[in-house]
């Protein structure tokens, strides 16, 4: 249920694709996806990777105090958002106020619906990830082909914050009456779950930021190089390409249960893992040639007309997302023995390859933009390769 929910709540937006590229053009689309890289960054930034934290707190420790978690933690995103409010406000960006509201109620909406998952409240999980994804489309239908608003980012945005708010309503009431919480009591253990925050959250940013950096930062640093126009033809790429990346992490999700348990009885050997990783190395470059064989005509039917260059940074986008089974099957080993901190070193290092990439040679087009990824995965790939033959 868990893996239908967060393969539904991907599948519905990148569904809603064609009708986006097209209402939008290929300009508004591009500004858009800029735009969504701002929020995302934002999201990170004010979910401070609290919704892991409070995930391992509900598994070490039970249901005492998470409730008390659950309030504080809200309370320090709602801190966040104002100190990034005031500091718009100052800076004069007054255009970021709507995205910032976008990403606070994303934020908390993330947070909240976690503990659903915690609690093995399955049917829940997937309403109120079902209800996000679905508010968000009709609202926007809504308010274009109702209500005849603009066809802009905005109005888009618009109708992500109100299906945020519905969506996080319907999961605040699924956990109201799980929890006490006593301000009392609260107040007495406050530094401690504060500090327990804090400290458990940070190197979740770490992991998450340089996620970003991966994914969503090329649109921010290429805005000032290329066009609207060419930012939309970019983005469209990338986010068919993606479409790789859901299936594979969905696919781990199911599958990780399985093999953290082959690992503990000693069915998967070294040996047999070295055939997994073979298998997963087939596995891209089948993917890779498979995607070189289909013919642009699908991708401009599929996303519109003026979307007739996306084919080559498809196939290089292809590439990147291609190297993802090996990529889960590195780290979820490593991850089974313990060894988070260079996983997360191996990342941030990865990162900083692929800024580096997009900094060198991003400028003189966008197919060595895209390349970026490409180099910065196989990177990452090959340090988690040779940890995992030392390990």
């Amino acid at each position: 249920m868990y893996l239908l929910g967060d393969f539904l709540s991907k599948l519905l937006p990148f569904l809603f694709i064609p009708y986006l590229t097209r209402k939008f053009g290929v300009e508004e689309f591009g500004f858009f996806s800029y735009l969504e890289s701002i929020v995302l960054l934002l999201i990170i930034t004010i979910s401070f990777g609290f919704q892991g934290s409070i995930t391992r707190y509900y598994y070490r420790y039970g249901r005492r105090n998470v409730g008390v978690l659950l309030i504080y933690a809200l309370t320090l995103e709602v801190s966040l958002f104002l100190v990034l409010l005031i500091a718009c406000f100052v800076v004069g960006l007054h255009d970021y106020y709507y995205l910032l509201a976008v990403a606070l109620t994303k934020a908390m909406f993330d947070t909240v619906i976690y503990l659903n998952q915690c609690q093995n409240k399955s049917k829940s999980f997937v309403k109120g990830q079902l209800i996000n994804g679905v508010f968000g489309v009709i609202l926007c239908l809504a308010f274009f082909e109702i209500w005849n608003s603009p066809a802009t980012a905005e109005i888009r945005f618009h109708s992500l914050f109100f299906a945020n708010m519905v969506s996080l309503v319907y999961v605040s009431y699924t956990v109201k009456n799980d929890f006490e919480f006593s301000f009392s009591r609260s107040f007495r253990i406050s530094k401690r779950l504060v500090n327990y925050l804090l400290s458990f959250s940070l190197p979740l940013v770490i992991f998450q930021l340089a996620g970003f950096c991966k994914g969503a930062v090329d649109r921010i640093f290429l805005e000032k190089s290329y066009s609207d126009f060419e930012l939309g033809i970019y983005s469209s790429a990338y986010i068919l390409s993606s479409l790789i990346l859901f299936f594979f992490m969905s696919l781990n999700k199911a599958f990780v249960p399985y093999l953290n348990e082959s690992l503990k009885s000693k069915k998967m050997t070294k040996t047999g893992y070295n055939k997994c990783l073979i298998l997963a190395v087939l596995i891209s470059l089948s993917l890779v040639i498979m995607i070189q064989f289909i013919p642009d005509e699908m991708f401009t039917a599929f996303l519109g007309d003026e979307y007739d260059s996306v084919g080559d940074l498809i196939g290089i986008f292809s590439l990147g997302f291609s190297l993802t089974p090996i990529y889960l099957l590195l780290v979820n080993y490593l991850f089974y023995f313990g060894d988070n901190k260079f996983i997360s070193l191996a990342n941030i290092v990865s990162a900083v390859v692929h800024i580096l990439v997009l900094y060198i040679f991003g400028g003189d087009s966008l197919r060595h933009a895209a390349f970026a990824m490409v180099v910065s995965n196989l990177t990452l790939n090959f340090l988690l390769y040779v940890r995992f033959k030392g390990t």
